[in-house]
């Protein structure tokens, strides 16, 4: 029989409850099994007595706990580093941003060249520009919302072309920045508003 089975059973056998057929198995079992014959023991009240625990085996005990606690040092110590050489990997190889981007951090260019219009916003090296924008009947709107600092020192430059409008529908784009709006029409900024 399974331990499970003898454990599940022991509480009866004890008292007396168990068939004729049951308590053999039990018996033979108990005899056989180790772990299940002190725990009926234990259940019973009847626990063995306590062997006397030699010098040697004490030392040992003690020299097994230095060694648990120094791999537990270890251990430790490795996470904290694995942890800090982690925090300089973010801190020193990923992109930090920095901000929204003001206009004047921005160099920008625009006109028209044939029968297109274009823009085009550089900024300052070691930097790249993060932007969203959406385009609908009314023109296209960009909002500049960071600058993040990159490893290499390039100029981040952006740009658009679009055919030129008519007067009535003219190529339209909005430029937004922290601190300023801009307005074009066909290559022409035609306004400029501080926010």
């Amino acid at each position: 029989m399974k331990c499970e089975l003898i454990r599940d059973l022991l509480p009866l056998y004890i008292d007396g409850l168990t068939s004729e057929e049951s308590n053999r198995e039990i018996e033979k079992h108990l005899k056989s099994c180790k772990e299940c014959r002190i725990y009926y023991l234990e259940m019973k009240g009847e626990i063995p007595e306590a062997k006397a625990v030699s010098e040697e085996e004490i030392e040992d005990a003690g020299l097994i706990k230095k060694i648990k606690k120094k791999r537990k040092h270890r251990i430790t110590a490795a996470c904290a580093g694995a942890a800090a050489v982690l925090l300089l990997a973010i801190f020193v190889l990923l992109p930090r941003t920095y901000g929204e981007v003001k206009y004047e951090d921005i160099t920008l260019s625009y006109g028209t060249r044939e029968n297109k219009a274009y823009l085009q916003m550089t900024i300052k090296p070691g930097h790249e520009i993060v932007f969203s924008g959406e385009t609908n009947r009314n023109g296209t709107y960009f909002k500049v919302l960071a600058a993040t600092r990159i490893l290499n020192n390039e100029s981040d430059s952006m740009g658009w072309e679009d055919e030129l409008g008519t007067k009535d529908s003219p190529c339209k784009w909005t430029l937004e920045f922290k601190n300023k709006i801009l307005y074009f029409e066909n290559g022409e900024l035609i306004q400029e508003k501080n926010k």
